[in-house]
C-alpha cells in the first residue's frame, strides 16, 4: 500500500509539473513568481503552511512575498525577517536546507521575535540562491506537512532552485524592458513608451469618469547652449533635468522624453487647474536649478516653456491633446518663454472669447 501511494504521488507530480513550470518561463513579473511555487511545493508536500519570502529591494530583509495557513493577523502584517534572524534568517545567510531535527539541534537558530517562532511552523526551510553571484534571492519554508516525498530536503531544494531561476527570468525580462522603454540619457520614459502610456492612462481616466492633463515643454535656447558650452555639456544638462523632472512629480504621473530638448510630463486624475500649477512646480524647480553655465544663457538663466492640455475638457485622443499642449507651449514661447501657458479650445463653447475663462498664463 505504502508503494501505491507514492506511485500515487509520484503521477500526480508529474502530471502537474510541467505545466507549473511552464508557467514559472512564462512569468515576466516577480510577483507572479510564489503563487506558483506555492501550488508546486502544495502538490509535492500538502502542507498546512508555506511561507515565500523574496528579497527585499533595499536588501536588508527578507519580504513575506505569499502565504499559506498563517493565522489571519500574521497575513495582514508586512512580515519581514533580516538575515541571519532566526530560523528563516540562519538559513538565509549560512544557504542551507534545513528540517525540523537540524533546528533542534543548532543554538544558531535561536534569535527570532516569539510570536514569529509559536505562529510559523517550520518542518522545512530551503534558500533560493542566485547562481551567478551566490546570493540569497528567496526562502521557501513549510510546516504541518501532510506528504514526506522521499528525499524531502532535495525536493524543497528543487523548488527553491526553480524559484530562483524564475526570479532571475523576471529580473532580465525587467531589464530589457526598460532598456526598451526607457530613454538612455535621461532615465525617463522615450517618446514611443510614452505615446503608448498616455493612450492607457486616457482609457483608464474614462472608465473611472476621471480627467487627466499633459504638459508638454521644452528647453528655452538650447541649441545656443549646445553651441556655446558643447554636446557633451548639453547631454549633461539633459540628464540632470531628467532628475529634476521625476523629483518633482507624484509617484502615479510619469514623464518622457519626446525628442531632443522637448519633454512631455502625464498628470494623472488633474483637471487643467489642477495641471498649471503642477506644471508651474516643474518649471520653478527647473528654473532654480544650478544648472552649469546656466548664468550664460539668454536672461542669465536656463528656463523652459510648455503648454498644458487636459482630457475631456479640451480632447479625448492622446495625439490631439499633445498637439493642443504643443500650440500652447509655443504660444509661451511667443510671449517670452519661461513660462506655462494653457491650451485654447473655443471649438467647445462655439465661442472664441471663452478663452478668457482659462486660467492665466504662469511663469515669472
Amino acid at each position: 500500500r505504502r508503494m501505491e501511494q507514492e506511485n500515487n504521488e509520484l503521477t500526480l507530480f508529474f502530471v502537474t509539473f510541467p505545466d507549473l513550470i511552464r508557467q514559472l518561463n512564462n512569468n515576466r513579473t516577480k510577483r507572479n513568481i510564489a503563487p506558483v511555487l506555492l501550488r508546486l511545493l502544495e502538490v509535492i508536500f500538502e502542507p498546512g503552511q508555506i511561507c515565500i519570502f523574496f528579497k527585499s529591494k533595499k536588501g536588508d530583509s527578507f519580504k513575506l512575498a505569499t502565504s499559506k495557513g498563517l493565522p489571519r493577523a500574521m497575513e495582514e502584517q508586512s512580515i519581514a525577517v533580516r538575515s541571519n534572524e532566526g530560523r528563516v534568517g540562519w538559513v538565509a545567510e549560512h544557504q542551507i536546507v534545513m528540517d525540523a531535527r537540524d533546528f533542534t539541534a543548532s543554538p544558531n537558530s535561536l534569535g527570532e521575535s516569539a510570536q514569529f517562532a509559536q505562529r510559523i511552523q517550520i518542518d522545512l526551510c530551503a534558500p533560493m540562491v542566485d547562481s551567478d553571484d551566490q546570493t540569497t534571492v528567496g526562502i521557501i519554508t513549510v510546516g504541518a506537512l501532510s506528504r514526506y516525498p522521499r528525499n524531502e530536503k532535495k525536493m524543497i531544494k528543487m523548488v527553491a532552485d526553480l524559484g530562483s531561476m524564475g526570479i532571475k527570468n523576471a529580473e532580465y525580462h525587467q531589464r530589457i524592458q526598460t532598456l526598451a522603454n526607457e530613454d538612455g540619457l535621461t532615465g525617463l520614459y522615450n517618446k514611443r513608451y510614452g505615446t503608448k502610456e498616455l493612450s492607457l492612462s486616457i482609457n483608464s481616466a474614462e472608465q473611472r469618469n476621471q480627467p487627466l492633463s499633459v504638459f508638454l515643454f521644452d528647453i528655452d535656447h538650447f541649441k545656443q547652449y549646445n553651441d556655446s558650452q558643447g554636446h557633451l555639456a548639453g547631454d549633461e544638462i539633459l540628464r540632470q533635468l531628467g532628475r529634476v523632472v521625476r523629483s518633482s512629480i507624484r509617484a502615479d504621473d510619469f514623464a518622457a522624453r519626446f525628442g531632443g530638448e522637448e519633454f512631455l510630463v502625464v498628470f494623472q486624475d488633474t483637471n487643467k487647474e489642477g495641471a498649471l500649477i503642477a506644471a508651474e512646480k516643474i518649471r520653478r524647480q527647473i528654473e532654480g536649478f544650478p544648472f552649469a553655465n546656466k548664468d550664460q544663457q539668454p536672461g542669465g538663466n536656463l528656463t523652459v516653456s510648455g503648454g498644458v492640455a487636459s482630457f475631456p475638457l479640451d480632447s479625448r485622443s492622446s495625439t490631439e491633446l499633445v498637439r493642443l499642449a504643443d500650440e500652447a507651449l509655443y504660444l509661451g514661447k511667443k510671449q517670452g518663454r519661461n513660462r506655462v501657458m494653457a491650451c485654447r479650445t473655443p471649438y467647445f463653447s462655439g465661442d472664441p472669447d471663452a478663452d478668457d475663462a482659462l486660467p492665466m498664463p504662469t511663469g515669472p
